[in-house]
């Protein structure tokens, strides 16, 4: 059998698959299934498994990327305090302020309890990465209300690097898991950001 007849019929059957009733019953329940094993389903964002392949994806299409670790402050509060359904309904509020403030083709992703995982492809350089998120910061702080009035707080650890510069993904998170632990040291509710050696601090 010639390559030319084993495209022919790859085409052919691929045609059937996608132009047939049953067909498009199994294509739809597969992207369904496919979403199903991507996406958290209590806040819509991308499961933690979704940032590496992410990372592998685009890190030769872009000239930066940047890693931000954000975690809620005093999660435990919520839940001990109010009841875990409104720490879900926290989770929730969160995340949906993250998906609409970052742009299309950047990934948030709900990378373990109350923490997060938001990777943006070509900031320019640090300076506006670190005012991009704390700008989430502060749309979360005014957005996001307890039931008493409080307003709910989140630290952030920023870590830029340019995409020429060999990287390993663990190395990436980690940098910005250690930035996100010193904003959690310096009072919470803050972003430190570092590109290289440097920091910065907004709150």
């Amino acid at each position: 059998m010639t390559i030319k007849k084993l495209l022919l019929d790859w085409w052919w059957i691929n045609w059937l698959v996608r132009h047939s009733p049953e067909g498009e019953r199994l294509v739809k329940k597969t992207r369904k299934l496919e979403r199903l094993a991507n996406i958290d389903p209590l806040t819509g964002a991308e499961r933690r498994h979704r940032a590496p392949e992410y990372h592998e994806d685009n890190k030769d299409n872009c000239e930066t990327m940047t890693f931000v670790m954000m975690d809620i402050d005093h999660f435990k509060q919520v839940n001990d305090n109010f009841g875990h359904p409104e720490g879900d309904k926290v989770l929730k509020e969160v995340a949906n302020v993250l998906i609409d403030a970052v742009r299309d083709g950047d990934l948030v992703s709900r990378y373990g309890g109350e923490e997060f995982l938001i990777i943006l492809k070509d900031v320019e350089n640090k300076d506006l990465a670190h005012l991009f998120v704390d700008r989430i910061r502060k749309l979360v702080n005014k957005l996001c209300i307890l039931p008493n009035g409080d307003h709910v707080g989140i630290s952030a650890g920023v870590f830029i690097h340019d995409t020429d510069e060999l990287f390993k993904m663990d190395l990436l998170t980690e940098q910005a898991d250690l930035n996100l632990y010193e904003a959690k040291k310096s009072g919470r509710n803050c972003v430190i950001s570092s590109a290289s050696s440097e920091t910065t601090k907004a709150a």
